[in-house]
């Protein structure tokens, strides 16, 4: 199989070829530090994560039209920071300012959109048209888009709620809020985490220390924030911890599927004073997605930040040949999809690239910092696409190349193909997925998630179709959970169409492996005897490069708690 595992006891290897010989004079202060078994492909990621962040605008107007490359119609432009709806926006020098205007103008396939780099728009791009180009225009840092209602820093934005003896305050908004997935202070200088809890009938449960709580006022576990007739201070919040406690009074209970737009209060413990004087600026993870992709549509140079549920949300039924480069995704938070009887598998999702399937390709993007998956290949379960018929739909690709994911949930994850769509080919390659298993089992997370954890996800649901799968040339480089996590079976449901190749797999020697399976018969630690034949049976790969880094290592339990 051509498979090397390269165990790496860097402290042994360092002791024997950087002590000095006996009576030799010690290293000088200004030696460098050794490098670690992973910095090759640490100086990959540094390399590719500068290339995207500084990637420029190459999209031009042309006769043929070349998804990412060239548009055919007419090019509008957009500056929240110099234009005016009542200008034209067929020049720089005339441009439209608000998301709302590009919604509502005339758009046509073959048309282009370029933001000003530089600029933001906290406006929802809820609604984009099929075969338009949306990019990045001038010079500096790509246009953001975010969730983020407001910036919440400043005076008269949060009032004094609660103040104890012993230091504590609690502060609320000023207005209610719908529910929010995180809060960064400063930039992404500091992070508020995020507690949650489940409406038991007549009030909340922090769901960090019960799983199921019974529906009683008086529960211990409960909350004494209470929400209805009476409220008192909140107890359970840790300095810079946030909860969402929109008032469900009178509604029946158990509360299933009421969606993650709830307004209500915010409640942030803040002991050092105001948040809106102690900090510059603060930034909301807003309740809904910033793009909502349509077919044949082209995003290029986009950054996202500050962002719950969805950055980039596609309809895999319907959705189809989208093209999503060069853009960064960043900053986001899970967030409940609903308020129901507490379980431990809670409704919490948050995935940066999701829906986005049919004959999608998804290239050279910097993905990170987000609770839950960088890039989700899921369709939906139990429900037919437009056009079916009777039969599945074939022909299909699905292309994921030259990303960077690092400190996300799961950096990719490919999930089921719900009996309606059949891949001909799957190709994950020349991606570096780093540091899964981001917030895995803190509380800011809440109880539960969807997603599993791990560099690299395949069929966790149990099922994953497509004639060929190929993952080839990426780099998997820690995980605080699994590095590779399988759903049972699920690769082998690809009609022998499996190619592992040119992979390099690295691991603190004392973390987990995988694959995960959900049956339980092949969780494994990295240092398994047995790793190399695990893997061997479930990527049958050829030339898979293994690195074990020793806990010395320098790069080496980087998440660790």
């Amino acid at each position: 199989m051509g498979k090397r595992i390269l165990a790496m006891f860097l402290a042994a290897v360092m002791a024997l070829t950087l002590a000095p010989a006996a009576g030799a004079d010690p290293a000088p202060a200004s030696s460098p530090s050794p490098r670690s078994a992973a910095s090759e492909y640490e100086d990959q990621a540094d390399a590719r994560r500068q290339a995207i962040l500084s990637s420029r605008t190459e999209i031009v107007r042309s006769d043929v039209f070349l998804p990412g490359e060239t548009y055919t119609g007419q090019a509008y432009y957009v500056s929240s920071s110099t234009g005016n709806d009542g200008n034209s926006g067929t020049s720089p020098e005339s441009p439209w300012q608000s998301v709302w205007q590009v919604i509502n103008a005339d758009l046509r396939p073959g048309d282009a959109v370029f933001f000003k780099r530089g600029d933001m728009w906290r406006q929802q791009l809820y609604e984009t048209v099929p075969g338009v180009t949306y990019s990045a225009y001038g010079q500096g840092e790509k246009p953001v888009f975010t969730t983020s209602p407001e910036n919440g820093a400043g005076a008269g934005k949060w009032e004094l709620y609660f103040q104890g003896d012993d230091g504590r305050k609690i502060w609320k908004f000023y207005k209610d809020l719908d529910t929010v997935g995180g809060i960064y202070l400063n930039g992404t200088e500091q992070e508020a985490g995020r507690v949650y809890g489940y409406w038991v009938g007549n009030h909340y449960v922090d769901l960090a220390y019960s799983y199921d709580p019974s529906p009683d006022p008086d529960n211990a576990s409960g909350w004494t924030l209470l929400v209805g007739d009476e409220q008192r201070h909140e107890t359970s919040l840790d300095d810079l911890e946030f909860c969402c406690m929109p008032d469900l009074t009178g509604r029946e209970y158990p509360i299933d599927l009421l969606g993650d737009k709830c307004p209500g209060p915010l409640y942030l413990r803040c002991d050092a004073g105001d948040p809106g004087e102690v900090y510059d600026s603060i930034e909301f993870c807003g309740s809904y997605w910033p793009i909502a992709v349509s077919s044949d549509c082209v995003f290029d140079n986009l950054a996202i930040h500050y962002w719950s549920v969805f950055a980039f949300w596609g309809h895999s039924e319907s959705d189809k040949n989208v093209v999503i480069q060069n853009c960064e995704v960043a900053y986001g938070r899970q967030n409940t999809v609903g308020f129901s009887q507490p379980e431990p598998d809670c409704g919490v999702i948050n995935d940066a690239i999701y829906g986005v399937v049919q004959n999608a390709v998804i290239r050279n993007n910097y993905i990170h910092d987000n609770d839950g998956s960088g890039i989700t290949f899921e369709t939906y379960s139990g429900s037919r696409p437009q056009g079916a018929g009777d039969c599945p739909v074939t022909g299909l690709s699905f292309t994921c190349t030259g990303n960077l994911i690092e400190r996300c949930g799961a950096c990719i994850q490919l999930n089921d193909g719900n009996g309606w769509f059949d891949f001909d080919r799957i190709t994950i390659s020349d991606n570096i997925a780093s540091d899964a298993g981001f917030n895995y089992g803190t509380r800011s997370m809440g109880v539960n998630s969807f997603c599993p954890f791990a560099c690299l996800v395949l069929g966790a649901w149990g099922r994953l179709s497509a004639k060929t799968l190929e993952v080839s040339h990426n780099v998997f480089l820690r995980s605080r959970r699994f590095i590779l996590s399988c759903g049972y079976d699920s690769i082998y449901q690809t009609d022998n169409g499996v190619s592992f190749h040119d992979n390099v797999y690295i691991q603190d020697r004392d973390g987990l492996f995988g694959p995960e399976c959900y049956d339980g018969r092949f969780l494994c630690s990295a240092s398994d005897p047995l790793l190399e034949s695990r893997l061997r049976e479930y990527t049958r790969g050829e030339n898979e490069t293994v690195i074990l880094l020793a806990a010395d290592d320098p790069h080496s339990g980087r998440l660790s708690p």
